[in-house]
């Protein structure tokens, strides 16, 4: 491999400015990481319960 990368994204309500589900085709199409990965959680993007 030469090169890899790796993104960290939303998908945002753009009246509400709040996160919503991530569409099914989406979904589907993409590795869907959970929040508590410890990946995300040491860039500290994770997702904290409640």
């Amino acid at each position: 491999m030469v090169a890899g990368a790796e993104t960290v994204w939303v998908f945002v309500d753009a009246t509400t400015g709040r996160a919503v589900p991530i569409p099914d085709a989406v979904a589907t199409a993409f590795e869907i990481v959970p929040s508590d990965e410890d990946v995300l959680l040491s860039t500290g993007v994770g997702i904290s319960p409640g």
